[in-house]
């Protein structure tokens, strides 16, 4: 049990040290850079969307979303998603490039609960952009803290 305990530790630790690391970098950077970045993620996101998700692909060939974002004005031209159209056309959102590695169902507060797919690869920097801001509020490795959720908060 003893080696169990210490390697969730040091997981521990690593991500405090990578989020204190991510506000530390943060205030150093320019409105203009923190934009850029910002964009460049955006591009590359779409991107991704585009050649591996069926209904970005038809809004594209469509003609109803640019096929790149090159500026900000760009995500203008992309129709919001609703619910409706995430529950009516769920086959289109599936990526083409394989399933996911799991699921999270939202809160179902309308009745009628949405699945959607979740990758290994995403969950470390949710952690850690979510820890980051803990820590700016104060937050420290090993203090207990109780999330609340729901429509109310």
């Amino acid at each position: 049990m003893m080696g169990i305990e210490k390697i969730f530790r040091s997981k521990k630790h690593r991500d405090f040290f990578d989020a204190d690391t991510l506000l530390r970098r943060l205030p150093a950077l320019s409105v203009d850079e923190i934009q850029s970045l910002q964009l460049s993620s955006i591009q590359h996101i779409w991107s991704h969307c585009v050649k591996d998700v069926l209904y970005y692909q038809n809004l594209v060939k469509s003609g109803n979303a640019p096929l790149r974002i090159s500026t900000w004005s760009d995500l203008h031209h992309i129709p919001r998603l609703t619910r409706k159209i995430l529950q009516d056309e769920k086959s289109a959102f599936r990526r083409l490039s394989g399933p996911p590695d799991g699921s999270r169902i939202t809160g179902g507060s309308t009745g009628e609960p949405i699945g959607l797919g979740v990758w290994n690869r995403e969950l470390r920097p949710q952690k850690l952009a979510k820890l980051a801001l803990w820590r700016r509020c104060g937050y420290e490795q090993g203090d207990r803290l109780f999330l609340i959720w729901g429509h109310l908060h």
